[in-house]
């Protein structure tokens, strides 16, 4: 198809005030009114393709989708060569989740304008809804080739660039944003996630804080602070329960609900997280969910994400499924209600897509917070905090908004997935020489870190250390790892990054570490199970925040306490040690799997059953601060 410049066909004088009419009534916002006047001027020219394609987008506007489609499609064939009747036939497409279609159509429109940079944005947009990533960013390119100052371009591709890894280019994307429009807090904020994911905290909290100037009303932006300073090595538990009853005092007190008796009847359980996929707080929820005895909990679970994969599916047969992430929380709520939720459990805290609003306007009688959280969310409408006596010792309770009740052995439970391979010797008997190894989150490597890892390397002769995070694919910031291990005085060679992969090539890299390093303050999760299913023993060394307890407490519930550290110095000493012992070594990792298979953090019909209880006596009768139920 030839690219042509459009004329259009001109209305005839009777009706052309008609169309006029329409028109300022369209461009007002008075679409009903506008729609009714295309209506009535289509009927003197049903042969004006502008008449019918701007029908067709306010149709697509009020909701009738179908008539929209053929009103647009009725423009393309009347003027085929009409760039924007492809792009709002595309639009329509996508919108309603027709991604092939919508791909056609936009195609249609670039054979018309291949210049046309909102047709090459929303071409971004629909690869991006169809996990299509290097498509996607060929479109944003592409877009932004043709018009520099698209802020949504800037961002999504930076977004898509941070989730690859690569910080640094997604660094320049926001900042390219943020300079077209300085006023709005989105691209500040994504900015200040990845400065975090590079451990550069006091700049992301700075930038944060200003973002939080900028749009004080949004409440992600005051939870990825509240996220954030999680990592921070140098907070306090009091700052942060301060900061948390802050974000708190956001929303307006509510009333409780009544709670009434169940009479024989299941407790109705909603989980609530954007996480319902291929991630801890999916794989930790997992065997919950098919554990439940149906005679005592009827479960459900929100998912406030579009991200869907095979975990999800297997959550989605367990449970009844709700998608919320297009409904809003009040329209949330009352699906709830209509529900008959019991107990509403939030499975995010301050983490990324969380729906902690909807529990501020006590969308059920029983709120809880559990799992995908590790400190006290700050809402007086969150009736408890589930959590173990490992990560909330007694008189830890006192940092909780919430009151805390303790499970009788651990606040999570393990199980790996299928295709976790098989338990390999330890490498350094091949090698000869000890690999170290951490697969956290980069984020968790701070100065504290680096410097013990430098002296262990340091003390261990020959030995080696291998990293693997998404944001060490990213060369710019590998670099300044590098340098900083080097100017401890570890060599370049004796250090290995490894960018992301799919979850099986990570579980087989776990064949190539000897012992691993646990990072802190904020110590491995899902992380640290994995490493020990592995066969591969983990130093940890905890402190008095819970997030700083996630290790100490699988370590102790599967009785490795040997591997728990006390101060700086002992982690030290504790990792230079197993080093020197690779009978040891061989010993804890052909008897991990055994070793956690016969403890509390792998058995999920005890785990759910106390759980379960947990649910039940805090519906029946309430609790006291720091009880143990």
């Amino acid at each position: 198809m030839n690219n042509r410049p459009h004329q259009p066909i001109s209305p005839n004088s009777a009706s052309d005030a008609l169309f006029r009419e329409a028109l300022v009534l369209h461009r007002e916002g008075d679409i009903e009114n506008a729609c009714r006047q295309y209506r009535e001027f289509l009927t003197f020219n049903a042969s004006y393709a502008p008449a019918w394609g701007n029908l067709g987008s306010i149709l697509r506007r009020l909701g009738y989708h179908d008539e929209a489609l053929a009103c647009m499609q009725r423009a393309i064939e009347l003027e085929p060569y009409m760039v924007d009747f492809h792009y709002n036939l595309g639009n329509a497409h996508r919108e309603s989740g027709s991604y092939s279609d919508a791909l056609i159509a936009y195609a249609r429109a670039l054979e018309c304008d291949p210049c046309h940079a909102m047709v090459h944005y929303n071409q971004g947009l629909t690869y991006q809804y169809m996990d299509r990533i290097e498509n996607a960013k060929t479109a944003y390119r592409k877009a932004l080739l043709t018009d520099a100052e698209l802020y949504d371009a800037h961002l999504n591709l930076g977004t898509l660039l941070a989730a690859e890894g690569y910080i640094s280019k997604a660094m320049d994307c926001y900042w390219s944003a943020a300079s077209l429009q300085p006023d709005k807090g989105a691209a500040y904020n994504n900015l200040a996630q990845v400065l975090h994911s590079a451990a550069r905290f006091d700049e992301a909290l700075t930038i944060s804080k200003r973002t939080l100037q900028l749009e004080p009303g949004l409440h992600e932006m005051a939870s990825n602070i509240l996220m954030n300073l999680q990592y921070h090595p140098e907070m306090d538990e009091a700052a942060l329960l301060k900061t948390a009853q802050s974000f708190g005092r956001r929303f307006s007190n509510t009333s409780p609900l009544p709670r009434q008796p169940l009479n024989g009847r299941p407790l109705r359980v909603g989980y609530v997280s954007a996480d319902l996929r291929s991630h801890p707080v999916g794989l930790f929820l997992r065997g919950v969910l098919r554990h439940h005895n149906p005679a005592r909990v009827k479960a459900y679970c929100y998912s406030n994400s579009n991200r869907t994969d095979e975990v999800t599916v297997s959550l989605a047969t367990a449970a009844k499924w709700r998608a919320i992430a297009s409904i809003d929380d009040k329209a949330l709520m009352k699906q709830i209600q209509e529900d008959e939720i019991d107990c509403l459990v939030d499975l995010a805290g301050h983490t990324s897509g969380n729906r902690l609003p909807l529990f501020a306007l006590r969308a059920a009688p029983l709120q809880v917070s559990w799992l995908g959280y590790f400190a006290t969310t700050g809402l007086n409408t969150m009736d408890a905090v589930i959590m173990d006596r490992h990560h909330v010792p007694l008189g830890s309770e006192q940092y909780f908004s919430e009151p805390v009740v303790c499970l009788p052995h651990t606040r999570f439970c393990y199980s790996p997935v299928p295709f976790a391979p098989e338990i390999v010797s330890p490498p350094c008997r091949k090698k000869g020489y000890v690999t170290f190894g951490s697969f956290n989150n980069t984020a968790k490597i701070n100065d504290s870190v680096i410097a013990s890892w430098a002296e262990i390397i340091r003390n261990v002769p020959e030995s080696r250390l291998l990293l693997k995070w998404r944001t060490l694919a990213d060369t710019s910031y590998g670099h300044t790892i590098l340098k900083r291990f080097d100017s401890l005085g570890v060599a370049r060679e004796r250090l290995e990054l490894r960018g992301q992969s799919s979850h099986r090539r990570l579980l087989e890299e776990y064949g190539d570490i000897d012992i691993a390093l646990d990072p802190y303050p904020f110590t491995g999760g899902l992380t640290s199970c994995e490493a020990l299913w592995m066969g591969i023993p983990v130093i940890t060394l905890p402190g008095t925040r819970s997030v700083s307890r996630q290790t100490l407490s699988m370590l102790a519930t599967i009785g490795l306490n040997e591997l728990i550290a006390v101060t700086q110095d002992d982690y030290i000493a504790k990792a230079i040690l197993l080093a020197a012992d690779p009978e040891r070594l061989l010993a804890l990792r052909m008897t991990m799997r055994e070793r956690m298979l016969a403890s509390p953090l792998m058995d999920f019909h005890c785990f759910t059953k106390d759980f379960e209880e947990t649910l039940l006596s805090l519906w029946e009768h309430g609790l006291t601060a720091g009880a143990n139920l």
